[in-house]
C-alpha cells in the first residue's frame, strides 16, 4: 500500500491560546485506510526572548476520539535578538488511526502561553 501525506499551514494571533483550525485535510476515495504518523510545527517569531510551546489536535468527522498530540516548536527571534541558521525538523508520532475514504480531518493547534510576536503552525497526516 502507497503512503500519502498531506498537510495544512496557517497563521496563529500572536496573543493565541484558544485552539485556531489550520483547515481540513480529505482522506483520498481509495487507497487509504489509516493515519500512520502524524507531526505539529509551531513557529513563533519571538519580541521578548519567551519560550512557547503548544499542541496541536486532530478532529476527524467519522471517528470520535481525543487526538490531541504535543507540537515541536520552532522559536524564530526578531529585531537584535535575530540569529541566523535555525532549522527544525519535525518530529513524526507514529500512531494507529482509522479512517474512512473522503473522510475529513479538521487541524487544529494553539499556544499555551500568549506570544509577543507572530506565530504559525502546521500540522500534517501520513496515511496508508
Amino acid at each position: 500500500m502507497p503512503t500519502r501525506a498531506d498537510f495544512k499551514e496557517a497563521a496563529l494571533g500572536a496573543t493565541e491560546t484558544t485552539e485556531t483550525s489550520l483547515g481540513t485535510i480529505t482522506i483520498p476515495p481509495s487507497g487509504v485506510s489509516r493515519i500512520v504518523g502524524v507531526y505539529g510545527v509551531l513557529e513563533e517569531i519571538t519580541t521578548t526572548g519567551e519560550q512557547g510551546v503548544g499542541f496541536f489536535r486532530l478532529a476527524p468527522s467519522q471517528h470520535a476520539g481525543t487526538y490531541k498530540f504535543p507540537a515541536s516548536t520552532f522559536h524564530a527571534p526578531a529585531g537584535t535578538l535575530a540569529s541566523p541558521g535555525f532549522s527544525y525538523e519535525p518530529k513524526i508520532i507514529p500512531v494507529n488511526i482509522p479512517v474512512e475514504p473522503n473522510e475529513t480531518i479538521e487541524l487544529f493547534m494553539a499556544t499555551f502561553v500568549a506570544a509577543t510576536g507572530a506565530c504559525r503552525g502546521m500540522a500534517g497526516l501520513i496515511m496508508e
